[in-house]
């Protein structure tokens, strides 16, 4: 009798990060390297750099890049995880285009790749 044959897996989606949270950046690094290409930048002009160049299937950024990022010829509807440090401000992420928001100091580690799942879950 033989084995069914397993599904083939999904090629690892690319996600870019621009953030200088050091907890974001470490949950980042932890994130699966079977589902996740993680890009990083440092500062604004290389987040739209890397993301014109990467073009990612997800950005994790603050709200003062979302605009420009969405203003790229064909990242209009690119989805966004937002980083935000007050929670009142999530509704203006939203607002923004965030699919998702986290509220910093990140909760916990797990939240980031809770929020790409969510994102990202009908192409996952």
């Amino acid at each position: 009798m033989s084995r069914p044959e397993a599904a083939p897996q999904a090629p690892p989606v690319g996600v870019h990060v621009f953030t200088d949270d050091d907890r974001i950046r470490e949950a980042a690094r932890s994130l699966p390297a079977a589902r996740y290409v993680v890009t990083y930048s440092a500062t604004a002009p290389d987040a739209i750099d890397e993301v014109r160049k990467t073009r990612p299937a997800v950005a994790v950024l603050g709200f003062a890049l979302a605009k420009d990022i969405h203003a790229l010829p064909s990242m209009g509807n690119l989805p966004l995880v937002m980083l935000c440090d007050r929670p009142h401000d999530r509704w203006l992420c939203h607002q923004a285009g965030a699919q998702q928001v986290i509220v910093k100091p990140l909760p916990d580690p797990m939240a980031l790749l809770l929020a790409l799942d969510a994102v990202l879950a009908p192409s996952l």
